[in-house]
């Protein structure tokens, strides 16, 4: 006890006694061993220490090595053993001129685990002499007096001896035990109790000093009970195998020193029998700790006989169990594959030399391959290492198409088994040709970009070599016109052709596959050109010959044509005759069925070309009954006898203008038979008798033959007054705001005189509107009369003499008399940019019948003020050079003196058809944080750029997100920063490969994106490891391969070194180097493997990555020996002893854990030997009875077990 007070009055000096630190950078991260070696006073920094023990006013820490420790002038109330820490404190030295670290600051290590066992010494070589001690500073540390090891003074260490003398004093706290090298004191805590009947202990502590007559002398400080294993004085043998289980070839190592003796002399001699047949003790080794190597599987008993030394010697035999199975490693599984079975193709399974038994040198072997073909985790439905199969076999036991997993299952001699998967892809043989074309209609002459990147083989293990085109695929025969994924195709002719793509793969024989697209090229189609001949003059009763013969289409060139003319041969807009040739010939009859008869007419043609275009044009077709028609006036009609009257044939005429009346013949008493009188177009006659006379001119043309026509009148000669005769002149044709000339001398009276001309204007029977034989009636008048445009009657009533009157009307026909423009334009007023246009203007109008159009002018571009012609005729053409909207004006002139002309106009619209092609320069690499990044999306275009069309925008999507804008413009640049920075907005490395898309808009807001790829390289190595196992037995020799290493730079730079640490604990130690090792380890537990690369740079770069294993084949759980039955009195505390419990792959348990009440949880008791008083008991609802309790072990490596006896309360 005395010292523990002394280390608790040390831990509390203040501060000032030492001298204070001058650069504790100076002491960074340095080695224990390195910190003993600086002076008192000095400030230090660890690296990664483990925590070996906590007392109560201390704890001790030591390094990984185990090549020095430390005392800590702490609480460690906070911290475990095992747990890992790194410290910052000063250096001091106790009284006990133990070396130690003052004012410590611990930072927790949770990366690391895993705590240090103890050195294994003997008494005399316990403290060790001085290490580097230097009296004036405290550097190094002072050793024991008379030693000569080395200094082990903080580590923890474990001794084992007679115990000789124990403290007299109750209770006692320290013992001394003698291994007969030298006597050792050993200092227990407060809860540990020394007994007097112990004879031998191993004892796990801390090796301390303490002051002696002449320097210090060794202590060894025990932790807590655990550290104390004590036996009896008679002797007891104790074999133990380590591991229990073990595989052939690996060495098992045997431990006999937890045997005891209370003899005087302790044990002489040990001895091993490593295959005990239970009767003849054949010895095949000696000493304490041998160890052996099993060449084969099996059950082996082990017999340890333990001697005793002196005049009376005695043995034990001890025996113990090894089962070399681990054990039976289990076989490696490995089914092959991936597999690809073609349809209707036969497949074979084939493991081959792939799997195997790591126990094969022992004599183990796989003796079963069992095959699970739909991944249902049933095996065995198929065996074999190769088993085969139809493409219908496999059918029957998964899906039909696709890949699926398959297992294999190995078993081998002892039963152990191993599964492991692959795949199988059923795949059809052929290729699958697929392509994009960046547009389907293009004008001539302009580029079509198709892709065939879109075409895959559907076995993975095919792969399309081929890439062909025809540029005009007939269905039937393929004809190759260019090879390459993807290629430019311009078609020179317009029509619509089969684009299609051959691709041909690896197989044997190749196999291949056609997919084609129809391309349809346009000039952007021009309207064909309508000429409808004539004009056509025709006979009534003659056949009508319409020729169209002269029509065409412009675009010939590029193989569109005429595919059909139409006829509309009323003007009513409906086509009467459609016909794919340009000649037509009808029959009267035909004719007169569309309604057709004598006169002049407008006939229209439409003529349409193969895309459905046309033009129209007019013609002119006029009728004519060509016969002469006989026509005459008498003047005076009603007269005395005697009177002459004057006969005129001269309004006779002919309907052809190329025909002419050549005889006027006259009959002045016309019977029914044609008696000559006269001849002569104006002949006179004067009848002497009174009556009715008819009078008959016959006429005659020039036909060959001659036609004639006769027509009749009838005179009267009478007597007495007759009334004058009216003649109001007209019909009358004037202009709206002209006045009207009125002309009635054409009257006449046959017997008298006309005195009176009376007029009247607006037809209401009511006389005097106006007078005179030639009155003029002025606009305002005849607007005031109610005159309107069109046909008026007006009428004139004459009076002679005697006042006999008589009236006659005429017509008065009023015109606007302006021309009408009026236009038509096909195919529409909305086309594509380059289509041509037709403009008719057939359908203008003159204002009056006797005026015509005589102008025909074309402004395409009108400005609603000024009209500059650029074309004339009643049709014409046109092309629009450039997008957008256009005003097609027609101003039509007269034949007016002065001439009049119309406008009339219409909006045309040429529109962008084709959307824009962004084309974007790639693939593209760059160095990560080296590089910017520079775009390139010069080779985009716009098809309609000919036609005034442009790209307005370019905008790039850097990421991968779809969302566009991430910058802009046709070749912009990026740094690294803004790179990186959007690289990770859309939550990706920044390494790697990436797609990198462009998106252009036109001037029409059409839009096209395309993408290629960036590859982000990184200019260092990158470590990667390949093992076949993650776990693993006690000395199964494992490979490592490194060989999937490489480097982001591999055109530059080059892997030029591999090292390996096998317990790798966040700091590296190279154990091995090369691109691939072996290593077995020799103890169970979980280790992180790493490998490092190192490049070739000149300032090298590495890269470290690491691997989990777990060496727990083999291994057995920890045993659970709760102790008991215990019976206690009421009233009374209970001792548990769990004592007996062990690990066999560990000399110490990581917990004992009891659960006394049953209700399954462990935490009523902790401990190896805890003690409940009986006020815990009864808390806990233990009473007097029987009771069941437990206990939990858990071993160093995390494995448990539980075991449980019988408490009796009486």
């Amino acid at each position: 006890m005395r010292r523990w007070i002394l280390l608790a009055a040390i831990a509390t000096l203040p501060a000032m006694l030492f001298v204070t630190a001058q650069a504790s950078a100076e002491a960074s991260a340095l080695s224990i061993a390195q910190c003993k070696m600086l002076p008192d006073g000095q400030s230090t920094d660890t690296g990664p220490v483990v925590v070996t023990a906590v007392l109560p006013t201390c704890y001790y820490v030591e390094q990984k090595d185990r090549a020095c420790g430390i005392r800590v002038l702490a609480s460690g109330s906070l911290l475990q053993v095992g747990s890992w820490v790194t410290l910052s404190g000063v250096m001091a030295t106790t009284s006990d001129r133990e070396r130690c670290i003052i004012n410590p600051v611990s930072t927790p290590r949770p990366d690391l685990t895993g705590a240090v066992s103890p050195l294994r010494l003997n008494g005399r070589d316990l403290g060790g002499g001085d290490w580097y001690y230097q009296p004036g500073t405290g550097a190094g540390q002072k050793g024991v007096a008379g030693s000569s090891s080395l200094n082990n003074i903080g580590l923890l260490v474990r001794l084992y001896g007679e115990v000789k003398e124990i403290e007299q004093a109750n209770p006692p706290t320290w013992f001394t035990i003698d291994d007969g090298s030298g006597s050792v004191k050993v200092e227990a805590p407060a809860g540990v109790s020394i007994s007097s009947s112990w004879k031998h202990a191993i004892v796990t502590g801390i090796c301390s000093c303490e002051p002696a007559a002449i320097g210090a002398r060794p202590v060894l400080l025990v932790r807590d009970v655990s550290d104390i294993v004590t036996e009896d004085g008679n002797l007891t043998a104790v074999a133990i195998a380590r591991p229990g289980h073990a595989a052939p070839m690996q060495a098992v190592s045997f431990d006999g020193l937890l045997s005891t003796c209370s003899a005087v002399s302790s044990i002489a001699t040990y001895e091993w029998d490593f295959d005990y047949d239970g009767h003849a003790f054949d010895a095949d080794a000696t000493g304490p700790t041998p160890s052996f190597t099993y060449t084969s599987f099996g059950l082996r008993t082990v017999a340890l006989r333990a001697t005793t030394g002196g005049a009376f010697p005695s043995s034990a035999v001890a025996t113990t169990n090894v089962f070399v199975d681990a054990g039976n490693l289990p076989p490696i599984a490995d089914p092959g594959g991936p597999y690809v079975q073609g349809e209707n193709e036969m497949i074979t399974l084939n493991t081959g030399d792939y799997c195997l038994d790591p126990n094969q040198p022992a004599g183990d072997r796989i003796v079963s391959y069992e095959w699970d073909l739909n991944n249902d985790g049933i095996f065995g439905e198929a065996v074999g290492q190769s088993p085969s199969f139809t493409w219908a076999q496999l059918a029957a036991t998964g899906p039909y198409w696709g890949t699926r997993n398959i297992g294999l299952r190995v078993t081998d001699m002892f039963g152990a088994s191993a599964h492991s998967t692959t795949t199988l892809s059923r795949c059809p043989n052929d290729p699958v040709a697929a392509f994009l074309a960046s547009k389907t209609t293009v004008p001539v002459g302009q580029p079509v970009v198709v892709d065939g990147g879109a075409s895959y083989h559907p076995r993975p293990d095919r792969q399309i070599v081929s890439y062909e085109w025809d540029f005009d695929y007939d269905l039937a025969d393929f004809q190759a016109n260019d090879a390459g994924v993807i290629i430019t195709y311009t078609p020179t002719a317009m029509g619509t052709r089969n684009i299609a793509l051959r691709v041909t793969d690896n197989s044997t024989p190749p196999r291949t596959s056609i997919v084609y697209h129809a391309i349809s090229a346009t000039i952007t189609n021009r309207s064909p050109v309508a000429v409808p001949g004539g004009p056509y003059v025709i006979n009534q009763g003659e056949k009508l010959f319409l020729y169209a013969d002269g029509s065409y289409d412009p675009d010939v060139a590029f193989g569109d044509r005429i595919t059909s003319y139409e006829w509309d041969l009323n003007d009513d807009g409906v086509y009467d005759i459609t016909d794919a040739v340009p000649v037509q010939a009808l029959t009267f009859t035909q004719l007169q069925a569309y309604g057709l008869g004598n006169g002049t007419r407008k006939i229209r043609l439409r003529a349409t070309d193969t895309f459905g275009a046309s033009g129209t044009a007019t013609a002119q077709l006029t009728i004519y009954a060509n016969q002469p028609t006989a026509s005459f006036t008498e003047k005076p009609w009603i007269v005395n006898p005697g009177y002459a009257i004057t006969f005129d044939g001269s309004s006779s005429s002919q309907d052809r203008p190329d025909r002419r009346i050549v005889s006027y013949e006259w009959d002045f008493d016309y019977n029914g038979t044609f008696g000559l009188d006269a001849t002569g177009a104006i002949v006179t006659h004067s009848y002497a008798a009174t009556g009715a006379h008819i009078v008959a001119l016959r006429v005659t043309d020039d036909n060959t033959p001659a036609r004639t026509n006769i027509t009749t009148r009838s005179v009267s000669i009478v007597t007495g007054n007759m009334p004058p005769f009216p003649n109001p002149g007209g019909p009358y044709t004037i202009d709206t705001g002209s006045a009207l000339y009125l002309d009635g001398s054409g009257s006449f009276d046959p017997n008298d005189t006309i005195v009176s001309y009376s007029w009247d204007i607006n037809d209401d029977r009511t006389f005097g509107d106006a007078t005179g034989a030639k009155p003029t009636i002025s606009w305002a008048q005849l607007v005031g009369f109610g005159l309107h445009v069109g046909t008026n009657t007006i009428s004139l009533k004459v009076t002679d003499s005697l006042g006999s009157s008589k009236l006659q009307s005429t017509e008065v026909n009023i015109y606007n008399n302006q021309p009408t423009a009026s236009l038509a334009v096909s195919p529409g007023t909305t086309v594509g940019g380059g289509q041509q246009l037709s403009f008719d203007g057939g359908a203008s109008t003159a204002g009056r019948p006797d005026r015509h159009i005589v102008s025909y002018e074309w402004d395409f571009d009108y400005n609603l003020s000024t009209f500059n012609p650029s074309a004339t005729g009643a049709t014409a053409t046109k092309t629009y050079p450039s997008i957008g909207s256009h005003r097609a004006a027609l101003r039509v002139t007269d034949d007016n003196s002065p001439a009049r002309t119309s406008i009339v106009w219409t909006l045309v619209n040429i529109e962008a058809r084709s959307a824009p092609v962004a084309v974007v320069r790639g693939p593209i690499y760059i160095d990560k944080g080296y590089d910017w990044l520079q775009l390139d999306g010069t080779g985009s275009y716009d098809p309609d750029a000919a036609y005034g069309d442009s790209i307005t925008s370019y905008s790039w999507d850097i990421n991968g997100d779809g969302v566009f804008g991430d910058v802009t413009g046709v070749s912009p640049s990026l740094t690294w920063a803004q790179i990186e920075s959007l690289l990770s907005a859309a939550g990706l490395a920044s390494t790697g490969r990436f797609t990198i898309a462009l998106r252009v808009t036109d001037t029409t807001g059409r839009q096209h994106v395309a993408q290629t790829s960036m590859t982000i390289r990184e200019d260092r190595p990158f470590a990667r490891i390949r093992s076949l196992v993650t776990n693993a037995g006690q000395g199964q020799p494992i490979t490592f391969d490194g060989s999937l290493s490489y480097h982001g730079l591999p055109q530059q730079h080059r892997i030029v070194r591999y090292e390996w640490d096998f317990d790798y604990r966040n700091w590296f130690e190279c154990d091995a180097v090369g691109a691939t090792t072996t290593y077995a380890y020799s103890m169970f537990g979980t280790y992180t493997v790493a490998l490092r690369v190192i490049d070739d740079d000149f300032i090298p770069k590495s890269d470290i990555t690491t691997f989990t294993l777990n060496v727990d084949q083999g291994m057995l759980d920890p045993v659970a020996h709760p102790g008991g039955p215990y019976t206690v009195a009421s009233g009374s505390s209970l001792t548990l002893n769990g004592s007996q419990s062990r690990d066999p792959h560990h000399p110490t348990l990581s917990s004992l854990k009891w659960d006394l009440n049953g209700d399954g949880v462990f935490t009523d008791a902790i401990g190896t030997s805890p003690t409940l008083t009986w006020a815990q008991l009864s808390g806990l609802g233990l009473g007097v009875g029987s009771h069941t309790i437990w206990l939990e072990v858990k071993s160093a490596f995390g494995r448990t077990n539980r075991s449980y006896t019988r408490l009796d309360i009486k």
